[in-house]
């Protein structure tokens, strides 16, 4: 709570036992009852993994609340296995009926990969809900195999509220669904803003 967290650098992701990985200042939280608040992540993500990808600035995946937070970390990373990959700059998947809150990432997300399984992207999630955040980020994510590849401002795939899209670009392969907000969502979009600069 009120830390800022510089210099850190992830060049290999923490295996699960069900053929996943997670990177990110913590790799997998599991369980409801952390607060992670009022905490700044500053670094590098650049990993290489043939297991289902979780990544993210703060965390790779997560269930908890994330509070007031911020990262500005570059994250690369080239997916070589079978499964899914879930990259944000604040958390890859956030598994909760909560929303990540008054967060922003700075930072630019990366992923290239080939799969069968869907791809999602974000500048603030892969995949999970988002309120009053921002990324300015470039997102930049491929998936060369038939599997989906979901790219967005704020997030690959999610419902989001209140959030403001400025990010530098937001590109895919050619047939990647794009989004300067989110590139799909399961819930109600309101009362975010994208800049209509962004390229991509």
């Amino acid at each position: 709570d009120g830390y800022v967290i510089s210099n850190m650098k992830v060049t290999s992701a923490i295996e699960g036992n069900r053929g996943d990985a997670y990177a990110g200042l913590f790799g997998y939280i599991n369980g409801n009852s952390s607060h992670i608040q009022n905490l700044g992540v500053k670094g590098e993500i650049n990993v290489t993994t043939d297991k289902e990808l979780y990544a993210g600035g703060i965390a790779g995946k997560t269930i908890d609340y994330i509070d007031n937070c911020y990262t500005d970390i570059t994250i690369k990373s080239i997916a070589t296995g079978s499964g899914q990959c879930t990259i944000g700059g604040i958390v890859g998947n956030f598994g909760s009926s909560n929303s990540i809150n008054n967060c922003y990432s700075i930072g630019n997300v990366a992923c290239t990969g080939s799969s069968n399984n869907s791809y999602s992207f974000g500048g603030i999630v892969g995949v999970g809900d988002s309120q009053y955040c921002y990324a300015t980020g470039a997102v930049t994510g491929e998936n060369t195999g038939i599997g989906s590849c979901y790219v967005g401002g704020i997030a690959g795939v999610g419902t989001i509220s209140n959030c403001i899209a400025l990010n530098r670009s937001i590109t895919g392969k050619s047939d990647s669904n794009t989004g300067r907000i989110v590139s799909d969502t399961y819930g109600t979009l309101a009362s975010n803003y994208a800049s209509p600069a962004i390229p991509g």
